[in-house]
C-alpha cells in the first residue's frame, strides 16, 4: 500500500513509526503495528526551502524482506514531493514479450453457417449447449492465430536530449538535497523534461500517421486485412501498403 499519508511528525526507525508531538497520529501507527505491517521509506519525501524535510509518502507492506530497495527520485515538475521508487521481489519475472491474437472472423462465420446447428440440437438444453460450445471452440482453435511480440526496451521517442535533461535535473536535485543550494537552477530545469517529452510524443505520432508500416509496428494490434478479391494479405508490410492515406491534420 502506497500513498501520501501526511504524517509530518512521524519518524521511522526499523520500519516502525514513532512520534512525540502529535498523539492523535498514534492510532495510525498502532494499526500498522497491530496488523504486522511495515513501512520501508526512511528518508524525507518532501523538501521545500526554509522548511524541515518530512517523510509523507510511504510504502506499507507485510513482508519487508521482499522489498529489495526503496529510494526517492527528483520531483516531477514543480511538485515538492519526491517520487518513491521501490524494487520488490516477485515470484515470477515479467515477460519480455507481449501476447497478440489475430482472428479470422469471416471464416468463423462461414463455418458456423455450414455447421447447420439446427440439425444437431435436441430437447435437452444441456446437450444443445454442449454442441454449440464445442462447435465454437473448434472454430476458434482453427481461426485464431497467436503471436508473441518482443516488448521495446525504451520509448521510441526517448531521445538522448531527453535523457540528458533528466540526468541534469536529477543531479541538481541531489545537490540541493545535500547542500540546500542551487534551488533556483533546479527550478529552471525541473519542467524541461516533461515539456520536451510531450512535444516529441506529438511529433512522433504525427510521423506514424504518415508511415503506415511504422504504425503497425508501433500499435502492434492491427488484424490481418483482405483485399477486394477476399484474399488475405500475407504480410503486415503488404497490409500496411493497403491502408488509406493518412489525414492531413491530427488533433491531440
Amino acid at each position: 500500500m502506497t500513498g501520501d499519508f501526511n504524517l509530518p511528525s512521524v519518524f521511522w526507525i526499523d520500519d516502525q513509526g514513532m512520534t512525540r508531538s502529535s498523539p492523535e497520529q498514534n492510532p495510525i501507527i498502532e494499526v500498522l503495528a497491530d496488523n504486522i505491517l511495515y513501512q520501508t521509506v526512511t528518508v524525507p519525501t518532501r523538501m521545500r526551502p526554509g522548511e524541515n524535510p518530512s517523510t509523507l509518502d510511504l510504502v506499507v507492506n507485510n513482508d519487508p524482506e521482499k522489498v529489495i530497495r526503496t529510494q526517492t527520485l527528483s520531483p516531477i515538475g514543480s511538485s515538492d514531493h519526491m517520487p518513491v521508487l521501490s524494487s520488490i521481489q516477485l515470484n515470477s519475472k515479467p515477460s519480455k514479450y507481449t501476447k497478440q491474437s489475430f482472428t479470422n472472423y469471416k471464416m468463423m462465420v462461414e463455418e458456423l453457417i455450414d455447421a447447420n446447428l439446427e440439425t444437431h440440437t435436441s430437447d435437452d438444453v444441456e446437450a444443445s449447449w454442449l454442441i454449440l460450445k464445442n462447435t465454437l471452440l473448434e472454430s476458434q482453435a482453427k481461426n485464431i492465430r497467436m503471436t508473441w511480440k518482443k516488448k521495446p526496451k525504451t520509448l521510441p521517442f526517448l531521445t538522448p536530449k531527453i535523457k540528458n535533461l533528466c540526468n541534469r535535473k536529477k543531479k541538481l536535485w541531489e545537490e540541493f538535497v545535500k547542500q540546500k543550494t542551487v534551488y533556483e537552477k533546479y527550478k529552471i530545469v525541473r519542467n524541461l523534461p516533461r515539456k520536451e517529452t510531450r512535444k516529441l510524443t506529438v511529433n512522433y505520432e504525427e510521423h506514424l500517421a504518415k508511415m503506415s508500416r511504422k504504425t503497425l509496428s508501433y500499435s502492434g494490434n492491427i488484424s490481418p486485412c483482405v483485399n477486394q478479391a477476399d484474399t488475405q494479405y500475407q504480410t503486415w508490410r503488404i497490409t500496411a501498403q493497403s491502408l488509406p492515406a493518412p489525414p492531413k491534420k491530427l488533433t491531440f
